[in-house]
């Protein structure tokens, strides 16, 4: 009894003493947003509910969701010589790429899926660039694009997402 008493007060300790924080997100199967001309709509299949509001009009039933994904720069080098413009993000089908710099220049661009797959490579020569990459195949996910300049030296990581 004793040995059960001490194993308990050590659980209830360690458990106060060390609590694990979490952040209010959800992985949902599925999910979409829409815009009209004065509402947004985002949603997503598989989320808890935590609130409900309701009025004559209306019911409103609140749960964790993430917020919506901007174009986001992982990594990024100080010494470029050059503009970078990655958009849209998030996509539903084509990938723009845009460099533009003073002075002719070579980079690499690499898509990656999130175990590290490569699934795009392409070399980029010139002084305006602009290339789209086709998503269109690739599933709803996070991508990541890097740009690696011609001495081999990252110069920017991004985090795209691709929605269906």
């Amino acid at each position: 009894m004793k040995k059960f008493a001490l194993l308990l007060g050590l659980f209830i300790l360690f458990g106060y003493a060390f609590p694990q924080s979490k952040t209010l997100e959800v992985n949902p199967a599925a999910g979409d947003v829409f815009t009209g001309s004065d509402i947004t709509l985002t949603w997503t299949i598989g989320e808890g509910v935590i609130e409900t509001f309701s009025n004559n009009e209306m019911v409103l039933t609140q749960g964790f969701q993430q917020p919506s994904l901007k174009i986001t720069v992982v990594e990024e080098s100080d010494k470029i010589d050059f503009q970078i413009n990655v958009y849209p993000n998030p996509t539903k089908d084509f990938l723009t790429i845009n460099l533009v710099s003073k002075n002719d220049i070579s980079c690499t661009t690499e898509l990656f899926d999130m175990s590290g797959k490569l699934l795009f490579s392409k070399i980029f020569k010139g002084r305006e660039i602009t290339e789209n990459i086709d998503l269109t195949n690739y599933s709803s996910n996070l991508y990541i694009l890097r740009i690696i300049d011609n001495r081999g030296k990252l110069v920017r990581t991004y985090k795209v997402q691709k929605i269906k």
